[in-house]
């Protein structure tokens, strides 16, 4: 039979026809770029402008954690994601499979993993080791860590190269040519890559000048206190006094300066002059600031969050939270797929490549909306049911987790009206208003609503006269089923059983009442 497709119903292309106009190999490389050198190198140089110009690896990133408000923005977007929890969902793995893999992560340090998956935001991507050990029957991790990012490059085709003592071309851990020892081995996350940076995008390289700037204005602002910080102290002399009287009293002044005590000649005077540098150390002040700013664009795409102050408004605190959201939201991405890589070697490894694999979640437990949940207290009271889907979709429950209970009776601790009367002996037990009460109660349950209608005196006369007027069971039951001939015959029954035990009932207490008389 001849392989091909159909491109439309009644066209078929064969599949030798295909592979004539279809190339299923990878034609713009390094390799075939005219006059790119890093072809004959390959190992693919950092385009990092800063790290190139520098001729410095990723460590000069890592020194910028050091500046106060780097560590303070770069903590603030990890907790945005750390603030959450984390579970395996079973999803359609097997029991003993979820079972096995949450075994295995009590040996983890989970928090620690999400927080080093984190840095991949910052210095571009996180290398992952995983160190496995045998425990009974089955592979697990002694370590899931990660490893410093300047042991590690890339090769022209965008392989990651692990450079060793042995291998200063470094050997290919992850790629098409990676030796089968590493397939289990490790684990790459990556922050916006591409095929020209496969480094991925590191926020902390947009940290770099203005840390740098804050650093020099630094130096300059200390120096400025120091000169302008305190007062002047000028000595005045009189014109005739010579150079050595002129050194003296500097001498003492430089002491005054120490110790604020000087001896000066009665003819000779001292002024303390107020330093205007103020304003001057102002302009300091706002260079640090707007350095500041521009570290928390560059790590958070916002400021207000970082330097909480008069300005700002309602609507613009809102956009700047939106925007932290959507930052956690991309992170947790990448949290996420590095534990989901450990879940599936860990089950690959133990079990079965075509095994389905549980999954690592992380999740925010939320707080029940009060408003919500007092307007649906109150329905439910005026008797309102809503179904399992509801809760689901308003108070963030999942369907195994809960299950509605029926309310089988709004009194559940009244008994029967009939029940509760036939457990008396005789009538006489009753008190006539007890009894009239009990009768009207009991009629009201017995004799259903769509047959009272709008007149319960003018209906209920004739089925009392039919029942007194009845000589035997089976008459009355004929006469009811002609009255009521809509009626089923077990409802005919239950009716006519309680309007029995009505007329008796009346009978006791009409005789009890003619007693007295």
């Amino acid at each position: 039979m001849t392989k091909g497709l159909y491109v439309t119903p009644n066209q078929f292309v064969s599949l030798s026809e295909i592979t004539k106009t279809v190339s299923t190999g990878e034609f713009a490389t390094r390799q075939n770029r005219y006059g790119d050198i890093s072809a004959f190198l390959n190992i693919l140089p950092d385009p990092d402008p800063i790290l190139r110009k520098m001729g410095k690896d990723v460590t000069v990133y890592r020194d910028l954690l050091s500046d106060s408000h780097v560590i303070s923005v770069t903590e603030q977007r990890k907790d945005a994601v750390k603030s959450f929890d984390w579970r395996i969902e079973r999803g359609e793995s097997k029991e003993k499979v979820h079972d096995f893999v949450k075994d295995a992560f009590q040996n983890l340090d989970v928090d620690e993993i999400i927080d080093q998956s984190l840095n991949s935001p910052l210095y571009g991507k996180t290398v992952f080791e995983k160190v496995w050990m045998k425990d009974g029957r089955y592979f697990v991790y002694e370590k899931y860590e990660e490893k410093p990012l300047e042991w590690f490059g890339f090769d022209t085709n965008n392989q990651l190269l692990f450079f060793t003592n042995d291998n200063i071309d470094g050997e290919v851990i992850i790629g098409k040519d990676a030796h089968r020892r590493h397939k289990h081995k490790w684990e790459l996350v990556r922050h916006k890559y591409t095929y020209e940076n496969p480094h991925g995008v590191r926020a902390l390289a947009a940290c770099f000048w203005p840390v740098a700037f804050k650093r020099g204005g630094m130096k300059f602002w200390v120096k400025m206190v120091e000169k302008y910080g305190m007062p002047f102290i000028v000595g005045k002399q009189p014109r005739g006094a010579g150079d050595e009287a002129a050194e003296n009293m500097l001498d003492q002044l430089e002491t005054m300066v120490q110790d604020a005590v000087a001896v000066i000649p009665d003819d000779s005077s001292v002024e303390i002059n107020e330093s205007k540098g103020a304003a001057s150390s102002a302009l300091y002040k706002d260079f640090r600031q707007a350095n500041n700013d521009e570290i928390s664009k560059a790590v958070l795409s916002q400021t207000l969050t970082t330097e909480v102050g008069e300005k700002g408004t309602y609507a613009a605190s809102k956009t700047h939270e939106n925007k932290s959201e959507r930052k956690g939201l991309s992170d947790e991405k990448l949290a996420k797929k590095a534990l989901n890589s450990g879940i599936k070697s860990l089950v690959h490894v133990n079990f079965s490549e075509d095994e389905i694999c549980p999954e690592f979640d992380i999740y925010q437990e939320e707080d029940i909306n009060k408003d919500l949940s007092e307007r649906d207290e109150t329905l439910v009271k005026q008797g309102v049911k809503f179904a399992k889907k509801y809760y689901v979709n308003n108070y963030n429950l999942k369907e195994d987790d809960f299950e509605l209970k029926e309310d089988k009776s709004e009194e559940p601790n009244k008994k029967p009206l009939d029940s509760q009367i036939t457990n008396l002996d005789t009538a006489d037990e009753l008190s006539e208003a007890a009894a009239s009460k009990a009768i009207q109660d009991l009629i009201s349950e017995a004799i259903p609503h769509n047959v009272l209608q709008k007149n319960m005196e003018q209906t209920l006369k004739p089925v009392m006269d039919l029942i007194k007027n009845s000589n035997n069971y089976d008459e009355a039951f004929y006469q009811l089923s002609e009255l009521f001939p809509e009626m089923e015959t077990n409802k005919t029954e239950d009716l006519l059983n309680k309007l029995f035990f009505i007329s008796d009932l009346e009978g006791r207490i009409s005789a009890q009442d003619e007693s007295k008389m």
